[in-house]
């Protein structure tokens, strides 16, 4: 249950980000149970008991929009047991995909695409999944 100052925090959140538009109706209907549900639950403050020795602020920030450039460089890459299998390789930076830094996407059955397109359309395996793991 929400206190006052989480059910503030979880409205400058939805505040803070806009409905997109476009959507199906699903995706709508999803949005917005999730919605209801942050606000029954509140968003994260420090002076919750379960967030006494970390600061949420960071959490509940609204992201920094990036830049073109931002993430272009490849330096630091530490070797994982994936680099030696034929795989292709995505780029997110501050979770945007980055085409630019990617390989392209050449693997037979399977198609990328950002959120928002997907939510506007009905794909079945997106609705069955969308928002579900959130409401577990």
């Amino acid at each position: 249950m929400a206190t006052d100052a989480t059910r503030k925090a979880a409205e400058g959140l939805l505040h803070a980000l806009p409905l997109p538009e476009g959507e199906a109706g699903w995706a709508r209907e999803a949005r917005a149970a999730a919605r209801t549900r942050l606000l029954e639950a509140g968003a994260p403050v420090k002076r919750d008991e379960y967030w006494r020795f970390t600061d949420p602020s960071k959490l509940t920030a609204p992201l920094e929009p990036v830049g073109e450039g931002a993430g272009s460089s490849e330096a630091g890459h530490t070797a994982t047991p994936f680099d030696a299998l034929d795989a292709v390789t995505q780029h997110f930076v501050n979770g945007r995909h980055r085409p630019d830094l990617s390989d392209p996407l050449t693997l037979e059955g399977v198609t990328a695409a950002p959120l928002s397109e997907v939510l506007a359309q009905d794909i079945t395996i997106a609705r069955e999944l969308f928002g579900k793991l959130e409401a577990a």
